[in-house]
């Protein structure tokens, strides 16, 4: 079940990509792959520097560092979507994304720790 959730995470958000324009999707491709750089690089400090430790979400042998699953999935459709709705209202994006960080630290994080989806061990700076 759980490499099923694993693979929707992944998957889901791609096809969503097919209600947009190719337009549209080709025009916030870079910024969403810009943020997927800046992910990849913090989680590459993650491990580097043992920040945290999450176990549980690797979907393929190789992806230890960066949780494929959210990092290629989910996060970099989200940015689509949103840079969709909100470019030019500077305001509207700062809503929206401080309203989504907050669904995804306080709700959608607990939420999938609590089914085992994943585990994060805060090891924090000591």
């Amino acid at each position: 079940m759980k490499q099923i959730i694993l693979w929707s995470l992944v998957i889901l958000p791609w096809a969503s990509l097919f209600f947009l324009k190719m337009d549209t999707v080709r025009r916030y491709m870079p910024v969403a792959l810009f943020m997927t750089v800046i992910h990849t690089l913090a989680y590459q400090a993650d491990y580097h520097y043992g920040w945290w430790k999450e176990t549980g979400s690797s979907l393929f042998g190789w992806d230890k560092v960066v949780p494929v699953p959210w990092v290629y999935g989910a996060y970099l459709v989200i940015v689509i979507w949103i840079f969709r709705f909100t470019f030019g209202k500077f305001w509207m994006y700062l809503t929206v994304n401080i309203l989504l960080d907050g669904l995804f630290m306080y709700i959608v994080y607990p939420v999938c720790n609590g089914w085992g989806l994943f585990r994060v061990n805060r090891l924090c700076l000591q």
